[in-house]
């Protein structure tokens, strides 16, 4: 079940679903699927934190011949990765910052585990588009261009998206306290 978060002010963000209810709003864009190569894709935040819904949305879509999509950080452990792997089609997979001292300050994420999956993923032969979001003053420097052209330059990876940072979550991030920095502007 899909559980909805209350902000510190009171707002509630999202609203509880059940798996049948998530995929009879996903079935109306089936055409547009089939004629596009398109199909679901979860994201969040990130999805397996609710690994349990996660597991049986991606199932029952498959079940369907629906296309799945997995947007995740990698901050989780390889065996939930893995039983997502029979169920996911494609992998859009965060890299975030190569410097694994700025990423734990940053996102919280522990950089070996991230980049251990992402290598896992690669290895089994998972289709993976890596994304990178680039944030002024966090990540936009040489040093992370040059490890975004690294991981690029390994074949295996489908492609590379270079995401513009913008400020559409920061409002609801602050709210739901998980912003442990202040944003500058």
């Amino acid at each position: 079940m899909l559980q909805p978060q209350v902000g510190r002010s009171g707002k509630v963000y999202g609203r509880k679903m059940t798996v049948e209810e998530v995929l009879s709003v996903v079935r109306k864009d089936r055409a547009f699927y089939k004629s596009s190569g398109g199909g679901m894709t979860l994201s969040g935040g990130e999805p397996t934190v609710q690994f349990d819904f996660c597991l049986a949305l991606l199932r029952a879509a498959k079940e369907e011949g629906i296309s799945t999509c997995l947007d995740t950080c990698g901050q989780v452990s390889w065996e939930k990765l893995e039983a997502l792997l029979p169920f996911t089609d494609i992998f859009h997979y965060d890299f975030k910052h190569y410097d694994p001292q700025k990423l734990k300050r940053w996102t919280g994420a522990d950089a070996a585990l991230v980049e251990g999956n992402l290598q896992k993923l690669l290895s089994r032969g998972c289709r993976v588009i890596l994304r990178c979001p680039i944030i002024p003053g966090v990540n936009d420097t040489p040093e992370h261009f040059a490890a975004i052209d690294r991981f690029s330059a390994d074949s295996r990876i489908l492609a590379t998206e270079q995401l513009p940072y913008h400020s559409i979550g920061v409002s609801k991030a602050l709210d739901l306290g998980l912003m442990p920095f202040e944003v500058q502007n």
